[in-house]
């Protein structure tokens, strides 16, 4: 069942939303229930992302010696490095 939702936003967000969801053919309704959509899943499944991390992931590689190691023993690591 389809219920109404008002949504207060400022005039140029509004334009420009319209006008982004009529060039890929869609509705305002549908792009912000969508996002919800995503929003909810993103806390159960990480790989919904926002696009800039999207568009982060992969530029940093790490030293073959290091990539096997977890995120805390990273840090853990740099932090020791940094105290030294």
């Amino acid at each position: 069942m389809k219920s109404k939702l008002t949504l207060v936003l400022d005039r140029t967000t509004i334009d420009d939303a319209k006008s982004y969801a009529r060039s890929h053919e869609t509705s305002l309704s549908r792009m912000v229930e969508g996002y919800f959509r995503a929003l909810m899943d993103s806390e159960t499944s990480p790989a919904v992302r926002a696009p800039i991390v999207s568009s982060l992931l992969g530029i940093a590689h790490l030293p073959t010696e290091q990539a096997s190691l977890s995120a805390k023993q990273l840090v853990a690591d740099a932090l020791a490095e940094k105290c030294k």
